[in-house]
């Protein structure tokens, strides 16, 4: 059984390295100093390493727990349920059911 936890951790590490990101590059676009351009590439560290973070929360605590296949989708919600693309069973998280469809 697939852990939420485990789910909103990786997207929360994937959407903050993206943030990171972009304002890495907004801030070395509006502004042309030595300490803003250092300021940037702090920013970058950070973002490249929350997605390296966000890859290996994906790829070891995120696996289907029938088969063991990696990267199960991480979701945030109940709402959806995704199936696994080897052995066709639904990934079931900690908070569901299991059996019921939400």
């Amino acid at each position: 059984m697939l852990k939420r936890r485990d789910a909103r951790l990786c997207l929360a590490f994937f959407y903050c390295g993206v943030l990171l990101l972009l304002a890495g590059e907004i801030l070395k676009q509006l502004a042309n100093t030595e300490f803003f351009a250092g300021f940037a590439n702090g920013l970058l560290v950070g973002a490249v390493t929350a997605l390296v973070l966000a890859g290996l929360v994906l790829s070891f605590r995120l696996r289907c727990p029938n088969c063991g296949k990696r990267y199960a989708r991480p979701r945030w919600n109940i709402f959806h349920t995704d199936y696994c693309s080897n052995c066709k069973k639904p990934f079931v998280y900690d908070d569901e059911m299991e059996g019921e469809e939400p």
